[in-house]
């Protein structure tokens, strides 16, 4: 096999050898024009004064959100083997000792900053060598240097700032620090932040909401004037000034005799609701700019349905892209290290996020509802699977044998035959009446061999003295009846107990 060239195997076009690159020293700077223009030397801390902001800081803690309440997984990374399944395990339990929520939140201050970087303090335990605690640092206290790399081309290294070494900082050892970028452009080891596009939205809201404040204040309340004659001495005027001032506060203030005070009001033509209607549009920029949409963080007048289910998958995206973006920066820097010190060698596991939405199950049991009635029925395993544990199949109620669905209007006219014949008769002994004997003939006529429902509606009305005994009796059977076999079952009861009272009044006749 041919051999390639050195210039086709190695990087060339280098953040390092980059002529439009602004390097001090070796030091490579940012290239956030916003820090550069509207720093003026606090560097990072300026967008640290920009979570001050109300509306910055209520959408950051929203997009961080959406990520660290999702589900996360480490799968092995081949499948049928033991080692990738046991690595798999072994950063699954590291991640689950040492809460990676936190983490995510740590390192998910890249999305204002462009860079977050986080220091892993390991231990050795039973377990093998973990992390034991992962600590947020302060990404003032480091730099990027170009360096050369053992392929002999400059590549941005991190280094430490220390009290010993303030401008090109120290070496950091291997496995160290944990580095999460995000946005930026050829490389750019700093990242760029939406701090680079919240400086301004903050900063026309801060200006606007002061004005705002001062318009209030001068035409909110009457500005006092003071008049004094001509030759009036100065500590009189000075005392004329005290009351001035103390008017603002207090209800009432003594003046020196011949002064004179004024209330005059402030008048204006217009409104102050362009300096709300500012304040409302830059919180909007706010959240188009963390959130691409504005709807979940808008007073405003809302919005259809269909616009909301938009807004919602645009920020769904946003969160896909922040589980990819840490996803990748975690598999190549604390899950590769977890390996390479306990089980080097062993197919490298992947975390991932699991940030699909959950399902509609009120429109997903709609839609099985409609199936089932074009003859349809699902199976107990997609049952479990759509709408969780906790199911079994419904016993439902033998169905009447062929010819005993006794049609209402024969019932009817057998059963009143009944009860003319049996009422004529002598009871057959001292407990039983016309009643019993009407029960036992309707049994006989539509028993259904072993259906343990029909029992139940025998017992139920061999029981009851009234018919509202029949009914409440009746109420406690519906969860083990059907709907139709519900409403035969009645009609049959309630015409058994019809035929007896009918019976006891022939009696008494």
């Amino acid at each position: 096999m041919a051999r390639l060239p050195t210039e086709l195997r190695n990087e060339i076009a280098t953040i390092a050898t980059d002529p439009n690159r602004m390097l001090f020293g070796n030091r490579i700077a940012h290239e956030d024009a916003t820090l550069t223009s509207r720093g003026a030397g606090k560097g990072l801390w300026l967008y640290d004064e920009l979570e001050r902001d109300d509306q910055v800081a209520t959408v950051l803690q929203k997009r961080r959100l959406a990520l660290i309440g999702r589900r996360w997984e480490v799968e092995p990374g081949a499948d049928d083997d033991a080692r990738a399944a046991a690595a798999a395990e072994l950063v699954s339990r590291a991640f689950g000792n040492r809460g990676l929520e936190r983490l995510v939140h740590d390192l998910l201050d890249a999305v204002m900053k462009g860079v977050s970087i986080v220091e892993v303090i390991w231990a050795a335990t039973s377990q093998g060598i973990l992390p034991a605690a992962l600590k947020h640092r302060d990404p003032r206290r480091f730099t990027f240097v170009a360096e050369v790399d053992a392929a002999g081309v400059l590549q941005p290294s991190l280094r430490m700032l220390t009290r010993s070494s303030p401008l090109d900082g120290i070496r950091l050892p291997a496995r160290k620090m944990i580095v999460h970028r995000f946005g930026g452009r050829y490389d750019n080891p700093w990242g760029l932040g939406l701090g680079h596009s919240l400086f301004w939205p903050v900063f026309f809201k801060r200006q606007g909401v002061a004005f705002w404040l001062g318009g209030l204040e001068k035409f909110g309340q009457p500005t006092a004037l003071g008049k004094y004659p001509s030759g009036t001495p100065e500590s009189e005027q000075q005392k004329l000034l005290e009351a001035l001032q103390a008017i603002a506060t207090d209800a009432g203030v003594t003046v020196p005799e011949g002064m004179v005070i004024e209330l005059i009001e402030a008048k204006r033509s217009g409104s102050f609701d362009s300096y709300e209607k500012l304040a409302r549009y830059m919180d909007e920029a706010i959240s188009k700019v963390v959130l691409g949409e504005t709807l979940t963080t808008s007073n405003g007048t809302g919005g259809s349905r269909a616009l909301g289910d938009v807004q919602n998958e645009v920020r769904l995206e946003i969160t896909k892209a922040d589980a990819d973006l840490l996803s990748q920066t975690l598999n190549d820097s604390l899950v590769r290290w977890i390996v390479d010190v306990n089980m080097p060698g062993a197919p490298m596991p992947r975390l991932w996020w699991d940030v699909s939405e959950p399902k509609d199950l009120a429109a997903q049991a709609e839609r099985d509802t409609k199936v089932y009635a074009l003859g349809f029925r699902p199976t107990l395993d997609y049952v479990t699977e759509t709408y969780g544990e906790g199911w079994e199949p419904r016993v439902e109620a033998a169905p009447p044998a062929p010819g005993q669905d006794n049609d209402l209007a024969r019932l009817f006219a057998e059963a009143g035959r009944a009860a003319r014949q049996r009422s004529t008769l002598p009871a057959e002994g001292a407990d039983r009446d016309t009643a019993d004997d009407l029960t036992d003939q309707l049994g006989t006529m539509l028993s259904t061999g072993s259906d343990p429902l029909m029992a139940a509606i025998d017992a139920l009305v061999a029981r009851a003295t009234t018919l509202q005994d029949v009914a409440d009796g009746l109420v406690a059977l519906v969860p083990e009846i059907s709907d139709d076999r519900l409403a035969q079952l009645m009609a049959q009861a309630l015409l058994v107990a019809g035929l007896s009272g009918r019976s006891d009044i022939a009696d008494q006749v």
